[in-house]
């Protein structure tokens, strides 16, 4: 089976390319515009402090002297010192959005709480009442969307516990997703 277009993307994306295992999708409007505005989350400043303790804890680690440290314990095979603080959940969220620039309609294109294989099979730990700050990441570019999918639709049922097999929550399953804003000049800009 290949892949189709997911199901939150269906009002928005058309194909432009299909194999086996990946899907390419070029944003269009429903009133025409193939040009957009795409926003991504970002951490407030108080966001950003909840986040800094787990930060620097990394970076304690994974310096020169925590890999020495980290080589040493595990050795001896205890880690108690090298406990991390907790990380947020909201640190981990990635939300992309898009705004027509004709008709200023907004569609969120990946959020990671409920697209692609963890969002729709997992889930995550971050709430879905969460919203988050988002900034102007490119203007007035088209927006190219390739999707790839390694899990067969056996494996996908074997994993859902025989649950119906729907297309909608199939469609939602990608397991890598590349976007990617074309510039006025042609450019491919990675965004997510």
């Amino acid at each position: 089976m290949s892949l189709p277009i997911p199901y939150h993307l269906r009002g928005i994306a058309e194909e432009t390319a299909c194999t086996k295992d990946t899907l390419t999708l070029q944003l269009r409007c429903p009133c025409g515009c193939k040009l957009f505005r795409i926003f991504q989350n970002t951490l407030t400043a108080e966001e950003q402090a909840q986040c800094k303790p787990y930060e620097d804890a990394v970076a304690a680690m994974t310096s020169g002297t925590g890999w020495a440290h980290l080589a040493d314990y595990m050795q001896t095979g205890d880690l108690r010192d090298f406990r991390l603080p907790e990380k947020p959940a909201f640190a981990d969220l990635k939300h992309i959005s898009v705004q027509c620039t004709a008709c200023g309609a907004e569609t969120v294109i990946f959020d990671n709480r409920y697209h692609g294989y963890d969002g729709a099979v997992c889930g995550t730990e971050i709430p879905a009442d969460y919203e988050p700050q988002t900034e102007q990441m490119h203007a007035a570019c088209t927006v190219r969307i390739q999707l790839g999918c390694t899990v067969s639709e056996s494996e996908f049922l074997e994993i859902t516990d025989g649950a119906p097999f729907t297309e909608a929550l199939f469609s939602e399953c990608f397991t890598q997703i590349d976007i990617a804003a074309r510039d006025r000049d042609g450019v491919l800009h990675p965004v997510l």
